[in-house]
């Protein structure tokens, strides 16, 4: 994200920073399910979680200068 936003000059920032908050919560999903962990929804609750870190990360973006 930083290489974009000063090496290219893209004003991309916000997808990188949501791509990287989602993969880190899939990530932690897939490791709770290789602990043992059972069923579906110790996957969706981090996942859950982060989709509204990002969501909540991409509106504040938007509403600040």
């Amino acid at each position: 994200a930083v290489l974009a936003l000063v090496v290219l000059g893209w004003d991309a920032v916000m997808p990188f920073v949501s791509a990287a908050i989602m993969t880190a919560a899939a990530t932690a999903g897939t490791e709770v399910m290789k602990k043992g962990a059972q069923g579906l929804k110790n996957m969706m609750i981090p996942t859950g979680v982060a989709f509204l870190i990002s969501t909540s990360w991409m509106l504040l973006v938007g509403i600040l200068p």
